[in-house]
């Protein structure tokens, strides 16, 4: 299966009593245009540059690889190494995703 081109999401929506978005409601003025991949990686330009942790992904053909829990300093992708401090990344960022919600605690 492939991604859609385009996923409208509807700023306005509210399910009706059987559960189905009513979308009818909606004029082309009340719909946003979303371009997101479904998988969740999206393209580097659209990443959080606040300081924020993010996933990143280098889709380089020497070496492809996700690097885990990174962010925008000074004008350059970051990583942490344990116990160190943050470090510049030499492998450039191709797409991102933002991080998971942490599981909930059971108690």
């Amino acid at each position: 299966m492939t991604a859609p081109e385009k996923v409208y999401i509807s700023k306005a929506a509210s399910k009706s009593s059987m559960g189905h978005f009513d979308t009818q409601r909606f004029t082309e003025s009340d719909i946003t245009y979303v371009r997101e991949d479904l998988t969740g990686w999206r393209p580097i330009e659209t990443a959080l540059k606040d300081g924020s942790l993010i996933d990143g992904f280098s889709n380089t053909s020497f070496f492809p690889k996700r690097i885990p829990d990174i962010k925008f300093i000074d004008g350059a992708w970051h990583q942490y190494l344990e116990y160190d401090d943050w470090y510049p990344l030499a492998a450039p960022i191709t797409h991102w995703m933002p991080l998971p919600e942490p599981p909930r605690s059971e108690s």
